[in-house]
């Protein structure tokens, strides 16, 4: 017999899946896609429009998109759409969500009377240059249009253009360190680079430097950031990011101060070998054990000990990791079987397996652990 309530739960848990994931590539503040010239705004998620004095609560905006034309990639910009409900009964507004980092919003209250309105503000931080369209998703009782949306533009133009505008080190040798350069030219002529400043994991074994060059006589201004990673950064991958400061001198004589992220990463490896770089368990169902396997080997085809695998800075409970030689390797490779419980936990799963091994130079090593347990079903 077909059992027709795990099957429900599992379409259930798919579907939420699928709609994480279709958050996932909204929220990043990268351009989405620009409608074609002269087209009319895009609102299909508000559904057919209905008059005034319908039954029920009728969520009703005065207009839902705005175009902020040419605008700099510094500061913040400000919008406002007005709304009422338009509808026979109380109208409630459960949720504003914007689908971008770069976009807050401020709603003073959620609930509605018929004929009652208010004005949602948004502000908008640009991040990203060229073309930019960006939405804002509004979730409420409304019965026909329970989730709607209103829809900003703009058209930005970089103060600095930053080359490459992330930086990757490839695959970096245990022991040797590598060094690399990112390129700075103002895009404004008064834009100066004023500092750098080197976070996240990599910052313990790298520094970033900045330093202006000689550029041709009218021609933009040009930096360099210098960015060493040192002899002594350990096995895995290891990301960072660069901040970057500067102060833009504008024609009404006020200077602001501008700031970007620059994210620079690399795989440093030496003789031990993963199939995966991480643990990446991804999304995970909730009040249900998992498991996930990764196998470690000696390029070279060397027999090695294996002496410990251990679950370290784990922020969920039951992770757990066993070490399983691999028959017929003559000992060059083993399998790193990690198994979990997400019950009674939602959130990040995150932590790092430690393990230690004869291998010079590779004694002991970090392989990292990321993945999301959803919610449970109401």
């Amino acid at each position: 017999m077909i059992d027709t309530s795990r099957t429900f739960r599992m379409n259930s848990f798919l579907l939420h899946v699928l709609i994480a994931l279709l958050m996932l590539l909204q929220v990043g503040c990268g351009s989405e896609p620009t409608p074609p010239s002269g087209s009319a705004p895009d609102v299909s998620a508000n559904g057919p429009t209905r008059p005034i004095d319908s039954g029920g609560p009728v969520l009703s905006f005065q207009t839902q998109s705005h175009d902020f034309g040419d605008v700099l990639d510094f500061g913040s910009h400000d919008v406002e759409f007005p709304f009422v409900n338009a509808g026979t009964e109380t109208l409630q507004v459960f949720e504003v969500r914007p689908t971008c980092g770069c976009t807050t919003t401020k709603l003073q209250k959620k609930i509605f009377a018929p004929g009652e309105g208010d004005t949602l503000r948004l502000t908008y931080s640009p991040k990203s240059s060229g073309r930019q369209v960006k939405k804002v998703m509004i979730r409420s009782n409304d019965p026909v249009n329970p989730l709607q949306s209103v829809e900003i533009s703009a058209d930005v133009t970089p103060v600095i253009k930053i080359n490459p505008p992330s930086f990757s080190f490839g695959s970096i040798d245990i022991g040797d360190g590598a060094i690399g350069q990112i390129s700075l030219e103002a895009a404004h002529p008064g834009y100066t680079a004023t500092s750098v400043r080197l976070g996240g994991r990599l910052a313990p074994h790298a520094t970033a430097a900045l330093r202006e060059v000689q550029s041709d006589e009218g021609s933009p201004r040009q930096w360099v950031i210098d960015v060493v990673i040192e002899k002594d950064v350990p096995w895995g991958i290891q990301n960072g990011s660069i901040g970057l400061t500067g102060a833009l001198d504008q024609e009404d004589g006020t200077r602001s101060r501008h700031s970007r992220s620059i994210q620079v990463n690399g795989t440093v490896s030496g003789k031990l070998q993963t199939s995966e770089p991480t643990f990446r368990l991804l999304l995970l169902e909730p009040d249900k054990p998992f498991s996930k396997r990764i196998t470690i080997k000696h390029a070279d085809g060397e027999a090695f000990n294996l002496f410990s695998a251990t679950v370290l800075e784990a922020r969920s409970g039951n992770l757990q990791v066993q070490v399983l030689p691999v028959a017929d390797s003559g000992g060059s490779e083993y399998q790193l079987l990690l198994t979990g419980d997400t019950t009674g936990f939602t959130g990040a799963i995150v932590g790092k397996v430690n393990v230690r091994t004869d291998v010079p130079g590779e004694e002991e090593i970090d392989i990292r652990i990321s993945g999301v347990v959803m919610p449970p079903e109401g």
